[in-house]
């Protein structure tokens, strides 16, 4: 195969399309009948369906839940601190520091901090009513 494809002109293709619309293939006689029975047979009785609704609730109350935390957060998020705002309160260690720290309880001691700092945002919000 050359991956090239050639396309009909204008005119070949219009002498194609006639070609085809003055001899139709006629479809079969029992595919008429058998469309007719289906269109006019009564529709198959469904109930409600539980897993739908269920699943509708669940992404309402998501929905809920996400828009009560964002109106929670947002008093928090007036102005995001600046580098420098950020780094003068915290502590950052110079690299020979963080390399003479990484012994064994690192991947822990680095985790604490984060749960430690995350503990100290959800006490300095405040609950509005």
């Amino acid at each position: 195969m050359t991956g090239r494809t050639d396309y009909l002109s204008d005119e070949e293709l219009k002498l194609l399309i006639e070609e085809c619309e003055k001899d139709p293939v006629p479809a079969a006689p029992d595919v008429t009948e058998t469309v007719l029975e289906r269109i006019h047979a009564a529709p198959p009785k469904r109930g409600p369906s539980r897993g739908g609704y269920a699943l509708y609730c669940a992404r309402v109350w998501l929905a809920v839940a996400a828009s009560v935390a964002f109106l929670m957060f947002v008093p928090i998020m007036d102005r995001m601190p600046t580098r420098e705002e950020y780094l003068s309160r915290t502590e950052v260690p110079d690299r020979e520091e963080v390399l003479i720290r990484q012994g064994t309880d690192w991947y822990y001691e680095t985790v604490n901090s984060l749960k430690q700092k995350v503990i100290m945002i959800f006490e300095k919000t405040e609950v509005t009513q």
